[in-house]
């Protein structure tokens, strides 16, 4: 299940200049950690959503929901989903011909998509900010 959330943000031009400042490694370093926050918030909701079988021994899918950020050239993005050990993660959501579909990762980003991007706003403000403070300071002293 791939998707894209297109985003228009108004009143950034400050953000912008200041993350222009920052050397090529603080700008991926920023931007991964508010992938990351915004992620595990989507993450978190998948989790609690993900149905659990009392009677069955493990691996749960409920335990084993991840949030991963990638961040290669042009693409910056945080995917949520599933590990490789409970496969049967795609049949819960999408469901089969014998098993209706129980989803939790879409209800998930629907739900939980606006905090997310509040989520990656706020840090890029904060860290931006910080990352441009501590730059000055390293100039001043």
């Amino acid at each position: 299940m791939t998707g894209t959330i297109a985003l228009k943000v108004e009143g950034i031009a400050d953000l912008q200049e200041k993350f222009a400042l920052l050397k090529a490694g603080t700008q991926k370093a920023v931007l991964r950690r508010a992938l990351r926050e915004a992620g595990e918030v989507v993450r978190a909701e998948a989790e609690r959503l993900a149905p659990y079988d009392n009677a069955s021994e493990g691996p749960h899918l409920k335990d084993n929901i991840i949030a991963r950020v990638r961040i290669t050239g042009e693409v910056q993005e945080a995917t949520v989903g599933f590990d490789k050990k409970v496969y049967h993660g795609q049949f819960q959501e999408l469901g089969t011909d014998r098993h209706a579909p129980q989803p939790f990762l879409r209800p998930a980003l629907d739900t939980k998509q606006g905090e997310a991007i509040e989520r990656i706003a706020d840090v890029l403000m904060e860290q931006v900010d910080k990352a441009v403070r501590r730059k000055r300071s390293r100039k001043d002293g």
